[in-house]
C-alpha cells in the first residue's frame, strides 16, 4: 500500500497543481497607486512560513514570493524548518545563502519535533521575525506581486490595531493569512498553543483579536489568493 501511495500521490498533486496554476480563474486588478507612495515610511514586513515535509509546496511558492515583494525596500521572509523530512533542508543551504546575506531571508531549522503543530511552528516562526508588522504566510501560498507594499500601505491608512485576514470564497487556501503588528501578536500571546497540532487555530485569533479591540478587515484583492491545494 505505501508503494502505491508513493506512485499515486506525485500524480494526484501534479494534477492538482497544474489545475491550481493554469485552470483556476482570479479576477485580477490594478492596486492602487497610494501603496507606492514615496513619502510613506517603509516599515519592515515580515512574512512568517513554516514547513514540515510540505518541501513539494515550497519550492514552487517561497523563491516566486521573494520576487513579487523584493523591490520593497524593507521585508524579511522567515523560513521555520520545522523538522522536515524531505529535502527542504538541502535546498535551503543552497538556494537561500544569496538572500540571507541581502536580510531578505531569515532561515531556522529544527530537529526536535517528531509531529507538526501548527501554533506551535507559526508562533516560533513570529517571534523570531524583525518587522513591526507580521504576516502568516503559508507554504503552499502565494503573495502577489507586491503584496508588501499594499499591507505596509493599509497599516498606515487604518492604523496598528488592526487586524487583516486575506481571505475570500472560494479560495479557501488562504485562510491562514492573517496580518497584525508584531507587538498586537505578542500582546495576545500569538497562536493557542493548546489546541489540537492543526485546526482552529487561526480562527481562535482572529477572534481574541477582535475581542482586544483590533479593527478587523478581510482583504478581498484576489490578486494576493493564489494558493497550491493541499489534500494532507
Amino acid at each position: 500500500m505505501e508503494a502505491l501511495r508513493q506512485i499515486i500521490n506525485p500524480i494526484t498533486r501534479a494534477i492538482r497543481d497544474f489545475r491550481d496554476l493554469k485552470l483556476r480563474r482570479y479576477n485580477e486588478e490594478k492596486l492602487p497607486a497610494e501603496i507606492y507612495d514615496p513619502s510613506l515610511e517603509k516599515r519592515k514586513v515580515s512574512f512568517c512560513t513554516t514547513c514540515m515535509n510540505r518541501f513539494f509546496h515550497l519550492r514552487k511558492t517561497f523563491i516566486k514570493n521573494i520576487e513579487d515583494n523584493i523591490d520593497y525596500p524593507n521585508v524579511e521572509f522567515v523560513l521555520l524548518n520545522y523538522n522536515s523530512k524531505d529535502e527542504l533542508h538541502q535546498w535551503a543551504q543552497k538556494t537561500l545563502p544569496k538572500y540571507i546575506e541581502r536580510g531578505i531571508v531569515n532561515y531556522y531549522y529544527t530537529d526536535r519535533p517528531d509531529f507538526f503543530h501548527a501554533s506551535i511552528a507559526k508562533n516560533l516562526a513570529h517571534k523570531v521575525a524583525q518587522g513591526d508588522i507580521v504576516c502568516n504566510l503559508d507554504g503552499d501560498n502565494f503573495t502577489g506581486k507586491d503584496f508588501a507594499y499594499y499591507l505596509n500601505y493599509k497599516m498606515h491608512v487604518m492604523g496598528d490595531n488592526t487586524i487583516l485576514h486575506v481571505r475570500k470564497s472560494p479560495y479557501w487556501g488562504t485562510e491562514g493569512r492573517i496580518v497584525l503588528t508584531r507587538k498586537n501578536f505578542i500582546e495576545l500571546g500569538g497562536y493557542d498553543e493548546s489546541f489540537e497540532p492543526i485546526g482552529h487555530e487561526d480562527h481562535d485569533l482572529l477572534h481574541r483579536a477582535k475581542a482586544y479591540g483590533l479593527k478587523y478587515e478581510n482583504v478581498l484583492i484576489e490578486n494576493f489568493l493564489h494558493y497550491l491545494s493541499n489534500t494532507t
